[in-house]
Order: structure tokens, then sequence, then C-alpha cells
């Protein structure tokens, strides 16, 4: 059941012709007086070894890309995996030995194997593709990408750490959720892929200082916030939040999209360079606009809570259109032109600039306070149940200026029809 290689000071044993096959319980150990290098006789790509044990103070270098199927035991001295892919379908099996990697390893935890921990090691890339969960031993740095495809990563104290420019990818089939192991509060990932076509959900406050890819299904960062400083690249995914989770665009003076269909407690704009709306999104408490334009673009932003301004802007244009929604306490909009504009809020909504209105002032509940601004309306008026109010310095202005279903009977402000 099994095939010992030794090595000494006058050379290395191993099979000069054909290879081995092993059975279920088959099992290669190596060991010896010097260095190793496996090979294709005694380690075949196909019909390999169930157990592999290294066993040799001076340490074994894998020759190729390999799969273990039932255990790798570590008895004694380093076993390198070089510019390979090792996959393990079973336990990692640490006593005094080590294993070593590099910019270019990559090692695969697959199939339905037992929990197993895995040793500190430097890999390009590690996929945790095991039903059962995998721990680490030691830290883990990663060049290249973490897959998290099934089963989960624990900490066990330790982390996975990455290197400048090293990925962070979920592309399980089923909901998933971070963890602190593959996505640390330091050293973690700069780019973040969602391809997981159901649900990926953000576990604590965290910073990406790339790029976050929107492949498939929901990213939710739930009640946390998440800070970002590099962009969002939308394929088929979209972002959401919990009742208080907060997207915040920190600063790098260049522009970034909003991804389509987003729907957010809190938003914040940060960025000198701008954020632009690449389809409908939704704001539940405050949207804050600290520092650079939010760009609306010809898209639906609704705002169901508050708008919180200091040096930032809301940039609308002719095929933009905001609804204001909710239950909150009234907000301020400030100078502003759109498509459409909707007021749908029993508390009301007091203007803080003036307002241009292309297409249709639609109010459907709640007041809509003018006060000492001037509101353009270049359309139609509709009225369910809201009202437009004017303030001591407005202007009257004939109702002969209105169609006839357009009337606002406490209409005191100055108007201008074009």
């Amino acid at each position: 059941n099994k095939l010992v290689l030794v090595s000494s000071g006058l050379g290395n044993s191993s099979i000069a012709f054909g290879t081995v096959s092993y059975g279920s319980n088959g099992v290669l150990e190596y060991q010896g007086a010097s260095a190793q290098t496996t090979a294709n006789a005694e380690f075949p790509s196909a019909g390999g070894p169930p157990t592999v044990i290294i066993n040799n103070l001076h340490g074994v270098m894998l020759h190729a890309s390999r799969t273990i199927l039932t255990a790798l035991d570590l008895q004694q001295g380093e076993f390198s995996i070089g510019s390979n892919t090792l996959t393990l379908n079973g336990a990692v099996n640490q006593t005094s030995g080590t294993w070593a990697g590099g910019a270019g390893s990559n090692l695969v935890m697959a199939a339905t194997g037992p929990s197993t921990n895995l040793p500190a090691i430097e890999l390009n890339n590690l996929t945790i593709n095991r039903t059962n969960d995998i721990g680490l031993a030691g830290n883990i740095t990663v060049h290249g990408t973490v897959s998290i495809t099934s089963g989960s990563l624990n900490a066990n104290g330790f982390q996975v750490k990455y290197e400048p420019g090293a990925a962070l990818r979920y592309n399980g089939t089923t909901e998933q959720t971070a963890g602190n192991a593959e996505f640390p509060t330091n050293h973690g990932p700069t780019a973040l892929i969602i391809e997981n076509p159901t649900q990926l959900n953000l576990h604590a406050n965290r910073t990406i200082s790339g790029t976050i890819h929107l492949q498939n299904g929901v990213f939710s960062i739930g009640n946390f916030t998440l800070n970002l400083i590099g962009f969002f690249q939308q394929n088929a995914g979209t972002l959401s939040s919990g009742a208080s989770g907060h997207l915040v665009f920190e600063e790098n003076n260049l522009p970034s999209i909003l991804p389509s269909a987003t729907i957010l407690a809190n938003l914040t704009v940060n960025r000198s360079g701008g954020v632009t709306m690449a389809g409908t999104a939704t704001v539940n408490n405050n949207l804050n606009l600290s520092n650079g334009d939010f760009l609306i673009g010809s898209n639906l932003l609704t705002i169901n809570g508050s708008i919180t301004k200091t040096l930032g802007a809301l940039v609308g244009g002719d095929f933009s259109s905001i609804t204001f929604g909710g239950s909150g306490t009234p907000t301020g909009l400030h100078e502003i032109t759109l498509h459409s504009l909707t007021i749908n809020r029993p508390q009301g909504i007091n203007m803080l600039g003036n307002v241009t209105v292309k297409h249709a002032l639609n109010l459907m509940s709640g007041p809509f306070s003018i006060g000492s601004n001037t509101m353009f309306i270049n359309g139609s008026i509709n009225v369910l149940t809201g009202n437009l109010l004017g303030g001591a310095n407005s202007t009257p202005v004939s109702y002969t200026h209105l169609r006839a279903h357009e009337t606002v009977l406490d209409l005191v402000c100055r108007l201008l029809l074009e």
C-alpha cells in the first residue's frame, strides 16, 4: 500500500521505467538525506497517490500540477509547490513539516473532503470549493485571486493578506456571505468580483481601493458601510443595502458610476470627479452631497429621505427625473433642471433654489414650497392631493396662464410658464 522513495548523499531512488498505479489506500512517501523532486513515474497526473507524505528534512519539490485525493501529510521538511497548481480533495496534516508556494503557485481546495486547516503559504491564486469549511493555521499571502466557490474560510486568528492588485471573487451558486478570513479589514483585496447569480452579503464595514465588478446577482452591503476609493464595473449584477447601509464614494479625483437599479439606505458622494447614475437609483434615508457632482443623467432618482449638501451638487438635465417619496420630514431641493419632478411626501418638499421642470410637475401628496425662489414649468402640472406653495416674497400670477386641470388654489409664488 505504500511506495517510499528514499534519497541519500549518493542520489535519489526513482522509478526507471513506466508509472506506478495506486489503489484507493495507496501512499507515496518521500524521505531521505537530500532534496527530492517528484516525477511522473511515481506521481502521475492520472491514478496518482491518494495520500502523499513529505518526510524529508531537505525538502521536496513538486514537478508539475497535481491532485491529491485523500491527504497531504507534512511530517518534516518543506514541500514546495513551485509554479504549479496543487489540488487537494482531502486534508492537510501538519506535524513538523511546512509547505511553500510563491507568486506562481496555485492551490485549490476541492471536492467533498473533510474540514481542514491550511498552514501559512504564499500563493498566486487560492480557490475554496469545498462544502466543508476550510480554516487557516497561518496567514496566507495572495498575489492573484481568492475565489470562494463553495463553503467558507474560517480565520482562526489568521487572515488572507492581499498583495497590491490582488482580487477576491465570489462565484458560488447559492447565497454567500463574506467573512473576515478572506475579506479582512487590513491588507484586503484591491478588487472585488461578484459572479454569484443569487446574492453576496457584506459581513462588516469594508474599503475597496480598486474596482467592484458586479458581474451577476445582488451585492448587498447590508447595514454596513462600504467605502469605495475605486470604481464600479457593472455587467448583470446590482447593488443594494439594508435599512442603514451606507455607500461612500471616497475621493480619488476621477469620475465613477453608480450602478443601475441601485437601492441604498444612505449614499455619500465625496469625489471631485463626480459620480454619474448608470440607471435608476433609490436612496431611502440620506443623500449626502459632500463634494463633486452627482449626475442623474437620463434616469430617475427616487429620494425617500433627505438631501444634505455641503460642497457637492445634484445635477439634472433635460431628461433627468426625481421622485420624492417616503413619509419622512421635509427636505430641500437645490437649483436644478429636470424632465419631470414628482412630489409624493405628506410632509412636503422645500425649494432651496430655482427649479426648472421641462415636462411635468406631479403633485401627488404633500406641499411643494417654492419659497423665495423661481420655478420654471415648460410642461404640465398634475395634481392629486398635493399642493404648490409660495412665500412672502413671491409675486402672484394670473390663473389664466394655467390650463383648467392645472389650477392650484393657493398659488402665490412667481410662476413662469414658457
